[in-house]
């Protein structure tokens, strides 16, 4: 494992998310102040976020496999820039509707789908390169290095982001989110070295060929990655409107923001510190399927107590556990999915992140809706979906997962690009689980 050059990366994914994480606890508050009215925010935020998300999943894909042609760090730069323009665009939506004489809301939501095309760049390249630069036997202790710095960004984002909007300047964050990523880009620019293994630049397998190989062994992986990406986005939807709406409803939108940010902050750093000191070895000890379970079943019980917390305090005790979870989950979902890859790991991690794209789509609008109907169902349907995550991971992750160690970035040992016949004996020594 080169830990000096994955350490690089898991730094550039630190700021990418401290950026993105800036955003969370305004972007309810700032749309309702574009949109200049309350009624149906819910709505409104899921359906902002859903765009967001679901170009995606269109573009995600396309940018994996893109990087196993042309390179890791062009895709992953380009990514970056595409943070720092849809934050700028946004943070101006109002100034750019004035004057192109526009409903902001609607260059809100432009700005939101340019970003998504773009940014769709950026998380498969991204484990892309950690998955060149681990062996099969260390991918999910670099996975969850990768993990805990994104969770540190969390941390410091949605904090700071809470900070900044304090005194009702809803659109500061924006500004500072695509600041951070801006300076991301120059910092990967000079620093970040290219990990693309040569002979993916002679690979001739077409994108859509690609796609069909891979996700016919995926598709557990796939499926899990989606409903973990599903319940989590609907939570952050609906969290800083739920916390004024049931713990405090008479305090004022910049408070809460500032309270939900801190919150979040705590609870991912938490989170952090679990996914880099005991993840990786978790993952390493018992397997990726395992670890998976145990997030799945921190999240239905978190959820469940999101759900009925009688106070802050308890509500904080929830959201700890849904962390808990999500540090279990990222690292071992990605480290499943690179270690049943059978082409490229750009293709591999580009299928990933656009079932994470796609969960975003309708994981806010699920959420944004069943708000509307009562402010408790958002978490109760996520406690009920993670105990379906955790069926898949038993029922479905059973012989599935390739542990035959591998030449990093290559084919697991049953998977024969030339098409030639695997014999049953080599399947039973290199599959289990």
């Amino acid at each position: 494992m080169d830990s000096k050059r994955l350490l690089v990366v898991a730094f550039s994914l630190f700021l990418v998310m401290a950026g993105f994480g800036i955003i969370i606890p305004a972007l309810p508050y700032y749309t309702e102040q574009i949109q200049g009215s309350a009624t149906a925010i819910g709505f409104t935020i899921g359906a902002l976020m859903g765009s967001y998300s679901l170009v995606q999943f269109l573009c995600s894909p396309a940018w994996g496999h893109l990087s196993d042609r042309i390179g890791r760090k062009p895709v992953f730069l380009s990514g970056l820039a595409g943070f720092a323009l849809s934050f700028t665009l946004m943070g101006n939506a109002q100034h750019i509707a004035h004057l192109l004489h526009a409903s902001p809301l609607l260059v809100l939501f432009a700005a939101r789908l340019v970003g998504g095309m773009l940014t769709a760049a950026t998380l498969p390249s991204a484990f892309a390169m950690v998955s060149d630069l681990t062996s099969a036997e260390n991918r999910g202790k670099g996975m969850a290095m990768a993990g805990a710095m994104m969770g540190m960004g969390f941390v410091f984002g949605p904090a700071i982001g809470g900070i900044l909007a304090e005194n009702g300047n809803f659109q500061l964050p924006f500004f500072l989110a695509a600041g951070a990523a801006a300076a991301t880009f120059l910092v990967a620019a000079v620093i970040v070295r290219e990990t693309r293994p040569e002979r993916l630049a002679a690979e001739k397998r077409g994108f859509f060929a690609g796609l069909a190989v891979e996700g016919a062994g995926l598709w557990p992986w796939l499926v899990l990655t989606f409903l973990q990406s599903l319940v989590f986005a609907g939570m952050e939807t609906t969290l800083a409107l739920y916390y004024r709406d049931v713990f405090f409803p008479g305090l004022k939108p910049d408070e809460v923001v500032r309270q939900v940010g801190l919150l979040m902050g705590m609870v991912g750093f938490v989170s952090a510190l679990f996914a880099g000191g005991a993840v990786g070895r978790l993952i390493k000890r018992l397997g990726e399927v395992a670890v998976a379970r145990l997030g799945f079943a921190f999240f239905a019980i978190g959820f469940f107590g999101l759900a009925l917390s009688p106070s802050p305090t308890t509500l904080t005790i929830a959201l700890i556990v849904v962390g808990l979870g999500s540090a279990c989950m990222r690292p071992s979902l990605s480290a499943g999915v690179s270690r049943a890859a059978r082409t490229g790991q750009g293709v591999a991690m580009g299928l990933q992140s656009s079932f994470d794209s796609l969960a975003r789509v309708f994981g806010p609008l699920l959420a944004g809706s069943l708000y509307v109907v009562g402010v408790h169902f958002p978490y109760l349907a996520s406690s009920v979906l993670s105990v379906g995550g955790l069926a898949v991971g038993i029922l479905a992750l059973i012989n599935t997962l390739p542990t035959a160690a591998a030449p990093t970035g290559d084919t697991p040992a049953t998977a024969d690009p030339a098409g030639s016949p695997v014999s049953s004996a080599q399947l039973s020594r290199s599959w289990r689980r």
